[in-house]
């Protein structure tokens, strides 16, 4: 298979960036959700439906600071540099994936670790925590204390859907590669999986854009499209959802699409001013602790919780994210240096591969 420009050296810098601002929207989306059960509401009306300012305000404030799109850009991401990672890989299939799972594995356990027992003891103080949710929770078979961990189920879920379509590619090339994605899609909507993967099937072509960026058609149109795209792809991804009833599906797959345009064009940094900003030193602190930040700011939005609705619900939870960001900023880098990154440490000697003995000469 011909090497690609994608199989670079070190780390994206634009990309962190992105995860990054990705996860403090989520950060700002939730706490506008917790202020106001009725704003759940409004982020699921149309924009169009929506007949008063302050609908109209509270819409564009959680379609601009869009907790949904930051996810499926972090699908968009998961599949693009898992797909770039496994091209460096060396061995038979069943060596490069049981690498590739233990990696996964304690790269995103540590963390989510820490996040349910964090929030799962600030719980304890307001209501009763059983054992069993504690346990599906660290499972991923329910995500009731930590609500966000739900992404990270789809993650792991995803497992069963990238690595097929890498030996794919790595045999076949992208003709392959295209080929797999299409039959899983098929499979995955089939009456077997109608309800095992009821989670993760609405975000496949999020990881599907993603995987198709680190290749030579990824890097012809990385190449090609104007740098001036980047904003109109942008938009489409975070208003898509939000503004016009053309039906879930649809919707998802247009978000996948406008969100993989925008990560190859960082993957491939062509996309300007926007590339620039988000691979500044402020930018790549938040992608170094996005991680974290993702995970530890939810035990923190339960007094929100407790006390919504409240007066001025938007206004009030972007102030309360903001406080929440002070806190959590410093924990989630204290997070990043001592739990994520000795799970990272383990998962790698864990899979390192092991030294042959060198035979002694003759004398």
């Amino acid at each position: 298979m011909a090497e690609t420009a994608t199989a670079q050296a070190g780390r994206n810098d634009q990309l962190d960036g992105l995860r990054g601002y990705a996860a403090l929207a989520v950060v700002f989306w939730h706490a506008m959700l917790s202020a106001d059960p009725a704003n759940d509401k409004i982020r699921a009306t149309p924009l169009s439906q929506l007949s008063n300012w302050p609908d109209i305000g509270a819409k564009l404030a959680l379609s601009i600071l869009n907790g949904q799109t930051a996810v499926i850009l972090f699908f968009v991401l998961s599949g693009a540099v898992l797909i770039n990672s496994l091209q460096r890989e060396q061995g038979s299939a069943f060596d490069i994936s049981w690498r590739f799972v233990v990696r996964r594995f304690f790269r995103i356990y540590p963390a989510l670790f820490l996040a349910i027992g964090l929030t799962a003891s600030a719980l304890a103080f307001w209501r009763h925590v059983g054992a069993r949710e504690i346990f599906e929770n660290l499972v991923l078979y329910d995500w009731a204390i930590v609500g966000p961990s739900w992404s990270l189920h789809v993650e792991f879920i995803a497992v069963l859907f990238i690595l097929p379509v890498f030996f794919a590619y790595r045999r076949f090339g992208e003709i392959g590669m295209l080929a797999m994605i299409v039959v899983i899609i098929v499979a995955i909507n089939t009456p077997l999986f109608k309800t095992s993967l009821s989670t993760a099937k609405p975000y496949v072509f999020a990881f599907a854009a993603g995987m198709l960026i680190p290749t030579p058609t990824g890097a012809f149109f990385g190449s090609r499209l104007p740098v001036w795209i980047w904003p109109v792809a942008l938009l489409v991804a975070m208003f898509t959802r939000n503004v016009a009833p053309i039906g879930l599906r649809a919707s998802l797959i247009t978000e996948a699409v406008a969100a993989g345009i925008f990560v190859l064009l960082l993957y491939y940094r062509r996309a300007g001013s926007i590339g620039r900003f988000l691979e500044r030193p402020s930018s790549n602190f938040l992608g170094r602790i996005s991680f974290s930040l993702y995970l530890l700011n939810v035990p923190f939005l339960i007094p929100l919780d407790l006390y919504a609705p409240v007066a001025y619900p938007i206004l009030t939870g972007l102030a309360y994210a903001a406080l929440i960001c002070v806190v959590v900023m410093p924990l989630s880098y204290l997070a990043l240096m001592y739990v994520e990154k000795p799970g990272i440490v383990l998962g790698r000697a864990l899979t390192a591969p092991k030294a042959q003995p060198v035979p002694a000469q003759r004398a």
